[in-house]
This record gives C-alpha cells, structure tokens and sequence, in this order.
C-alpha cells in the first residue's frame, strides 16, 4: 500500500510540473492541431479559452467579437509575464525583450567620441539601432559612464537608472546640446540600403495565340499583330474562362480600358516605356488591342451566332417584295380576274418562297465574308 501511494504522489506530481496547453484560436473557435497556423492565430492558455467560450455561451457574442477578446486576453497574459520575468529574472529578461548584454561596463570613448548618443533604455544600451521603442532615452557616452560609475559604487539603485538618464537629457549645458549636434552633423546615421522595386503587375507579359498560350521562343514564328501580350491577372482570367473567344470575351468585360504602350504592334510593360523613343510608341484602348487580337469564329458559330437576325431580316424583305409585287407586278387585266382570297394566297407563297432563298444567299455571303476576313487576318486573325 505505500508502495502504491507513493506512485500516485509521483504521478500528481508530475501533472503539477507540466506546461499550461496552449490553444491555437481564429475565427471564432479552436483550430486543429497542426505543425503549422494561418497568420493571424491566436494563442490562448486552455483556462482563458475555456473562460472566453463560457462567456460567449451567456452574452453570444458573434465571431468578430470572440477574436477581438482572445487577442486582448492574449496580450493581457504577455504583459503579465514579461512583468514577472522582469521582477524575478532582470538580466535575462532584458535579453528575451530585444536589449544588449545585460553586462554593464563602462565603454571606451575614443577621441572626438564624447557626444556621440546611444540609445538607454530599462539600465541598459539597447541593441537595436532604428524603431526604438518608447522610453528609449538618448544619452552620450560621457554620461553613460557616469552612470555605470554611480552604479558599481552603490550610489543609486538599478531602477533609478532611467531617472537619471533622462535627466542628464534636461540640465545639459548649451556648450553640449551644440557639441552633440555638431557631432551629429559631421557622423549621420548610415542610409538604408534601398528596397528593391517591387515589379508592376504588367512587367511580366505572356504571349497568347488564338486559342493556346504559347512560348516566348515561339513569337518568331508569328507576327506582332497575331500575338496577345497579357499580364499574368489578365492570363488568368481568360483561362478561367477557357482560352479562344470565350476566354477573351470574358476578360473585355472585367478589364478596365485603359491606354496601353505598342511598340511595332507588340505591347510593352509600361515600367519600359522610358527605353524607347516616344515617336515609336503607339497608345491604343485596351478593349480595342484585345478585340484587334480575338480569335475568327468559325463557320458554324457566325451562323449560330446570326441565324435569328438572318431569319428576320429574310422575312422582312420577303415580305415587303410580295406585297410589291402584288401591288406593282401583277397587272390589272390578270388581278380583276381574281379574287382577294387568291391574291392572298398567291403573295403568302411567294413570300415563303423568296424567304428561304434570301437565307440561303444571306448563310454564303456570310461564310465568304468570314472566309475573306481569314484570309485578310493570316493564320487564324
């Protein structure tokens, strides 16, 4: 029995020691647990997340709200564990919050280095050079010294360190505010290194042919006026919508119609305009470069595509005609012959007739046109 007892002591001993669980929060609830988390996740200790469900059970809080109280109440725990970490473990929480060494010596001062100012911050030179955080105190080397000094003499305490900073920063002469400046002057902080550019979205083009995206290798094979230059936003809208017409229709009604570079009928990215001469560049419409550059329906899909409208426009002509001939054709010594249910007729005929005819002679005019517009266009424009 004492046996046992002492394990089950071992074993709630244990569950005491062990890490509070952390629980990975967004969008209103607990996430899957998983090696890695969107952006955006928070992170609450189980007793915080518990508490926050409990509490959105009783007021029903919707989902916006729920994250904007696990974020408070995950900067609410980081607060109150960098405070303890700063009360019981000074050095090395100054370490883990972005502060130098918390070794604290006085620093050579080489000659001319007496104004030069270092940021101060909790009793310590802070580590980073650019964003200082707030309360960050700015004071030469000559005064640092002085305060280490004061320090390892016993003469102040460490939580008066800051104090004293800042007041080094308010009782200086006017002779070392001018030195401090004109120390300033003469050593500027370095210039950061310039940040690359960010490409333009219409820096990179692809080409596309009729119906196919095709290799930049390829555009020797065609020419300028046969190639559809596109940005990779406007590539993915026609191939969302399946490349030909249908790709290209659909990306006419998205696209603004905006001006855009030609140079020799091929579309340059507006970020190389300044690389060519101005009397070389042509600005043309974006609706009208694409509609320049669509795909010839075939055949059959003009005809489909018309076959209402050439209908109409069939009867419409057939039916005009007929009533001119019955008015204008037929002559008196026949028509006083018959009777206005016959000439009825006669003109119904006539007109379904000479209708089917007109549709016929409209379907081969419109293939020769399409077939004309082809052979203008070259291969397939």
């Amino acid at each position: 029995m004492a046996k046992a007892s002492t394990k089950t002591k071992q074993k709630s001993q244990k569950v005491k020691t062990e890490p509070p669980k952390i629980i990975a929060f967004l969008n209103g609830k607990k996430l899957r647990k998983a090696n890695s988390y969107p952006p955006g996740t928070i992170y609450l200790y189980e007793n915080d997340y518990k508490s926050l469900m409990e509490a959105q059970k009783e007021t029903k809080l919707p989902l916006a709200d729920l994250d904007i109280a696990a974020k408070r109440i995950a900067q609410y725990r980081e607060k109150q564990r960098e405070k303890r970490l700063r009360a019981y473990f000074p050095e090395i929480s100054n370490i883990m919050f972005g502060l130098r060494s918390p070794r604290r010596a006085k620093r050579k001062i080489k000659p001319g280095e007496e104004y030069k100012l270092v940021p101060f911050r909790n009793g310590y030179i802070t580590r980073t050079k650019k964003n200082h955080r707030p309360g960050t105190i700015f004071i030469t080397l000559q005064e640092y010294n002085t305060l280490i000094n004061a320090w390892k003499a016993g003469d102040v305490e460490e939580y008066q360190l800051d104090e004293l900073a800042l007041m080094f920063t308010k009782i200086r002469e006017p002779e070392e505010i001018e030195a401090i400046e004109e120390y300033q002057r003469k050593n500027p902080p370095p210039e950061p290194k310039p940040k690359k550019k960010k490409k333009a979205e219409d820096d990179r083009l692809f080409p596309v042919v009729n119906d196919k995206r095709i290799w930049d290798s390829e555009v020797k094979n065609y020419k300028p006026e046969e190639i559809l230059w596109l940005t990779g936003k406007e590539l993915d809208i026609v191939w969302s919508a399946d490349f030909g017409r249908k790709g290209f229709q659909a990306l006419l009604e998205v696209v603004k119609n905006y001006k855009l570079p030609l140079v020799d009928g091929r579309r340059i990215p507006k970020a190389k305009i300044e690389d060519y001469p101005a009397s070389k560049i042509e600005y043309v419409r974006m609706k009208a470069y694409i509609q320049s550059r669509m795909p010839i329906p075939s055949v059959e899909e003009v005809i489909s595509q018309q076959e209402s409208k050439i209908k109409a426009l069939a009867q419409d002509i057939a039916q005009e005609t007929a009533k001119r001939f019955v008015k204008d054709i037929i002559p008196e010594s026949l028509s006083r012959y018959l009777s206005p249910e016959q000439i009825e007729v006669q003109k119904q005929d006539f007109a379904y007739g000479l209708s089917e005819s007109i549709e016929k002679q409209l379907y081969w005019e419109l293939s020769q046109a399409r077939v004309s517009a082809k052979n203008d266009g070259g291969s397939g424009f």
